[in-house]
Formats: C-alpha cells, sequence, structure tokens
C-alpha cells in the first residue's frame, strides 16, 4: 500500500503551521511575558476573570467546557501559534489545560485593546485568528452533529496527520488520551477504541502503540471521513457507525 500524503481539500490544518511569518507577528508583543505550565496543569478556568489573551509559543493546550450534568466537551486541541481567551467578556468561557508541557505569552487585555487599535500589523492578523477560530467552530458541530463514529474517528487521524511536520510515511504521535480524544468527539472512550481497532484491522491505519500511529491508506481514510463528499451527503450518509 502507498504510503503517499493525501492532503484532502476540506482538511482542517491548523493555518499557524502554513505562515510562520504571522506567527511570529503576535509572538514580538506576546513572547515578553513568557508563562510555563506543566503537563495537566490549567492555564485557566471557565468563569474565572480574564486578564488577558494567551499565545501558545510552545506544546498543546486542551481548550474545554463543563456541560450541566459535569460531562466534559473538549473544543480543540490548541497548538503553538494559536491564541487563546480571544474573548471581549470580563471571564473566561472556557478552560484551558496543558496536554503537553506548555510556554504561552501573555498580553494584558488593556495593552491587547490597544495594539488592536493601533496597530496595522497586529489588528489584520487578529481578524485573520477569529475567522479561522470561526471556521473552527463550523468544522466542530459539523463533526459532532453530521458524522457517525467511524467518520468522526477517521476525521480526527486525518488532522492528526495533517497538523504534524514528519515526513511521508513515518509515525505520528499521539499526545492526548483515549478519554480526552473520545471528549472532543462526542463518543465513548469504548467507541474510540473500538473505532481505532476497525481501521487497523481495515489496514488502514497502522497502530503499534497507543501513543502513536501511520496511516497506510490515506485516499480510503479521507473517503471514511467523507472528506470527498458535500456536506448534505455527510448528514444523509446511512452508512455511519
Amino acid at each position: 500500500m502507498s504510503d503517499t500524503r493525501y492532503i484532502c481539500p476540506h482538511s482542517s490544518r491548523p493555518t499557524w503551521r502554513r505562515d510562520r511569518r504571522k506567527n511570529d507577528a503576535l509572538a514580538d508583543l506576546f513572547s515578553r511575558r513568557p508563562l510555563h505550565y506543566r503537563a495537566r496543569e490549567h492555564l485557566f478556568l471557565e468563569g474565572d476573570s480574564c486578564e488577558g489573551v494567551f499565545l501558545i509559543l510552545s506544546g498543546t493546550v486542551i481548550v474545554y467546557t463543563m456541560t450541566l450534568n459535569g460531562q466534559r466537551q473538549i473544543q480543540n486541541f490548541a497548538g503553538a501559534g494559536e491564541l487563546l481567551a480571544l474573548n471581549f467578556s470580563g471571564n473566561h468561557t472556557t478552560s484551558a489545560q496543558a496536554l503537553t508541557d506548555v510556554t504561552v505569552g501573555i498580553l494584558p487585555r488593556l495593552a491587547f485593546n490597544q495594539a488592536l487599535q493601533t496597530s496595522d500589523r497586529f489588528r489584520p492578523t487578529i481578524f485573520e485568528r477569529i475567522d479561522e477560530m470561526l471556521d473552527a467552530a463550523r468544522r466542530q458541530a459539523m463533526l459532532l452533529g453530521c458524522k457517525g463514529a467511524l467518520e468522526k474517528t477517521a476525521t480526527f487521524l486525518l488532522d492528526l496527520e495533517n497538523g504534524g511536520e514528519g515526513s511521508q510515511g513515518q509515525f505520528i504521535p499521539i499526545p492526548m488520551s483515549r478519554c480526552d480524544i473520545a471528549d472532543f468527539l462526542g463518543l465513548t472512550l469504548e467507541t474510540v477504541s473500538r473505532m481505532l481497532g476497525r481501521l487497523k484491522r481495515q489496514d488502514i491505519i497502522d497502530l503499534p502503540r497507543a501513543d502513536c500511529f501511520r496511516i497506510k491508506d490515506p485516499k480510503r481514510l479521507a473517503q471514511i471521513a467523507g472528506l470527498e463528499t458535500d456536506f448534505g451527503h455527510m448528514c444523509g450518509n446511512p452508512d455511519r457507525f
């Protein structure tokens, strides 16, 4: 089976990886106050006072909310170059927890607002990030509402592969736990494990350990993810489970 890297046109590849210059424009301001967090340490909690905007300089952060019945819903696995707490209310609307060791830069709210008003370099970059966040929210809503368990799992693996920077055919790390993946995809832990096992048995992925994988048949994985079909077909796909 070919290991040719297959980049689906609908992939949610993180845009910060595509333009390092824009990332540098933000880092010039945010890196003046670097903060370090160990894995599983919280950066902030939902409801906390929002004192500033965070830029992830290294590592991965889990962004999540809690439902009324106490269930965690992960909205994003945010990586280097992504902004956190980019909201204009007085309190955080999500919680942020370090998945790995993380370094962030923080820009106080007042300084952020001043830069937004006065910097011709800063303002368009922030607006682009807001557009990207809205697009990511749209994709996540589609993932949760229109895709079945196998489609969700396939989409997640493609996003991991497309977001990586390794060479073709190399194994890709899975830094999150099965429970993290389940809370992101809106599935149970058992279902996530079962879907990964199915993809492995069908020789679509290679999964030698729980913390890494390799895509063996990228085109087939994209087809399972529904990324070669339009929105209406995905929502009406009878083979969702």
